[in-house]
């Protein structure tokens, strides 16, 4: 996970993180269309189901990944 190769964004406000992943958005979204949109996360979800059922225990559950966002409480 991005937050887990980049501990600064942990640092970031609730506020600052929204508008971080508000930003990195719009700044792609462009860049692919609809169809390739599609596929891509398509292929990201078949991905990341094949890594969960090859090795589950090696993700990070949602409450630890809040926890280091500092989004949990």
């Amino acid at each position: 996970m991005i937050l887990e190769t980049i501990p600064e964004l942990a640092k970031l406000s609730t506020n600052e993180k929204l508008q971080l992943a508000s930003e990195l958005w719009e700044e792609n979204i462009e860049k692919i269309s609809s169809e390739e949109s599609e596929k891509v996360f398509q292929d990201l979800l078949k991905a990341r189901l094949e890594e969960y059922e090859s090795n589950p225990e090696s993700l990070t559950s949602l409450e630890d990944l809040r926890m280091r966002a500092g989004l949990g409480s």
